[in-house]
């Protein structure tokens, strides 16, 4: 493979969700269908990416959107600064970020904007897993709850 290889790296939670809004022709692909609470070097397409990166033949990875690298802030933000540490740039096409400027240092406003974005994503997720606890507490309440299983 060749040092300046730009890659896709696509992520999604199931396998019955589409992936065709995050491929493009003509790149390497590299896609998990897991959850993305799940750390990039813990994901079988993510362990084969990062070896990729560690034996240097990887230069770009591209992303949809940042939140395909990671569920939460401290994970995406550990994965950038790595990557950034090999060398390896992020495109995250959805929000326009580059992680690595033409001189190969780390952009610091794309770190900012994702670390505000990451936030914001990690920020909704609890939203929402707030607003199922106090629905299932309104049903039990109510004798509509049934557990699963």
């Amino acid at each position: 493979m060749d040092k300046q290889k730009e890659v896709r790296y696509i992520r999604v939670s199931s396998g019955g969700q589409n992936i065709a809004r995050q491929e493009r022709e003509g790149i390497e692909t590299f896609t998990d269908w897991c959850s993305g609470a799940i750390p990039l070097n813990e994901r079988p397409a993510g362990i084969k990416l990062m070896q990729a990166i560690e034996a240097g033949q990887i230069s770009t990875v591209y992303v949809h959107s940042s939140d395909r690298l990671g569920r939460n802030v401290i994970d995406i933000l550990e994965t950038v600064e790595k990557l950034a540490a090999l060398g390896v740039c992020v495109v995250s096409e959805k929000e326009g970020l580059r992680t690595l400027g033409p001189d190969g240092t780390i952009n610091s406003t794309a770190r900012m904007v994702l670390g505000v974005m990451a936030s914001m994503a990690q920020f909704e997720r609890e939203l929402l897993k707030e607003r199922q606890r106090e629905g299932i507490q309104r049903a039990k309440e109510s004798g509509r709850y049934v557990l699963n299983g």
